[in-house]
C-alpha cells in the first residue's frame, strides 16, 4: 500500500466514470453506516489498511478478476455500492495506476443519495453476482 498519497492525481470532472464500484463486507458496511445511510469506512485497519480514502474500481470487472483483495475473500455475502459520480459534491477523488489498472479514490464519507446499495455474493468459483 502507498503511504504517500499526495502522489495521486487529482480527477478532473470532466474525466473518468460515471460510476464508481465499491465492495463491502456486510459486517463493515453496518459498522460504518449511521442511520441516515451515511457511510464511511476511511481509516478502518481491518478494511483497507486504514486508508484515509474510500477505494473504488471504475467497473465490477476489475473488483471480480483483477483485485486481489476480492481474491482472498472467503465466499459469502457483502453490500456493492454503486457511487454516482455527479452526486458526490465537495468530495475529492484521486486516481491510482497500478499494473494496469485504474482506482479511484475518494477522499470523503457518502451521504446515502450518492450510492445505490445492491446485494452481492461471492461464489466457491470466485464469480461475483450483484442484485436479485
Amino acid at each position: 500500500m502507498i503511504k504517500d498519497w499526495s502522489s495521486e492525481r487529482i480527477l478532473p470532472p470532466d474525466e473518468g466514470p460515471e460510476y464508481f464500484f465499491h465492495l463491502a463486507p456486510f459486517a463493515v458496511y453496518d459498522g460504518s453506516t449511521d442511520r441516515s445511510g451515511y457511510y464511511d469506512p476511511r481509516g478502518l485497519q481491518h478494511f483497507g489498511g486504514g486508508a484515509p480514502f474510500i477505494h473504488t474500481t471504475p467497473n465490477l470487472h476489475q473488483i471480480e478478476f483483477e483485485l486481489p483483495y476480492f481474491q482472498q475473500l472467503e465466499a459469502g455475502d457483502f453490500w456493492m455500492l454503486t457511487i454516482f459520480r455527479e452526486r458526490l459534491d465537495g468530495i475529492k477523488i484521486t486516481v491510482f495506476e497500478e499494473n494496469d489498472l485504474i482506482y479511484h479514490h475518494l477522499w470523503g464519507g457518502l451521504v446515502r443519495e450518492t450510492y445505490r446499495l445492491d446485494r452481492a455474493w461471492k461464489c466457491d468459483n470466485n464469480m461475483l453476482h450483484v442484485g436479485g
